[in-house]
């Protein structure tokens, strides 16, 4: 029988992450598993193969980290002139430019907002793999949290804006962090082992 592990960290009706390590997949520096992002009861899968990736869970331990950090630093901004559409178009050129190889914006032509708007990219690679982005923002005006998010490889793509408490996502990708920090950290011994042979037979 294979041991498995599944962990939901958060709430997938605001913000969570789905685990599913896979202990004969992980070596001894290792922990792998599939792993997917979930905002407002919405998991970012594929949707033309409705597929998840394996990841390296201790890699996404070190990325959340970081990401916490960068959260942690980020100046709210006043986004009341702005659509979500154009909220996500400034937070996407800013992070790819014009890379259209990572379905960057063509051209932006906004400089106030490039100046006034300011944010974090919130997109795993593994999620963006699947053909999501997503950003988060600190409204000054009314005091929230704000993801902005869509499925960029759709014709014809919405996106997509959850509010949240001021400081809510902090402490959910503090959650995060806690809970791949628990499965990467587990004892060996609750780990798969694959079976001995029994020299008597």
């Amino acid at each position: 029988d294979v041991y498995k592990r599944q962990m939901l960290i958060g709430d997938p009706y605001e913000f969570a992450l789905w685990l599913d390590p896979c202990p004969h997949w992980t070596s001894d520096s290792f922990t792998e598993g599939l792993y997917l992002l979930c905002i407002d009861s919405k998991y970012l899968i594929n949707r033309q193969s409705f597929s998840c990736r394996a990841v390296t869970l201790s890699g996404e331990y070190d990325w959340w980290k970081y990401k916490l950090n960068e959260i942690n630093a980020l100046k709210p901004c006043d986004p009341s002139k702005y659509s979500p559409e154009e909220l996500f178009a400034v937070l996407d050129y800013s992070a790819y430019g014009n890379n259209q190889d990572l379905d960057g914006p063509a051209e932006f032509h906004d400089e106030v907002a490039l100046r006034t708007i300011s944010g974090v990219e919130l997109t795993p690679t593994e999620v963006l793999d699947n053909g999501w982005k997503v950003y988060f923002f600190v409204d000054a005006v009314n005091l929230k949290d704000v993801l902005v998010y869509k499925y960029h490889k759709d014709p014809n793509p919405c996106v997509f804006k959850k509010e949240y408490a001021r400081g809510q996502i902090g402490e959910f990708v503090q959650l995060f962090i806690d809970g791949l920090h628990t499965e990467i950290e587990q004892p060996r011994s609750a780990r798969l082992q694959p079976p001995q042979n029994d020299p008597e037979h």
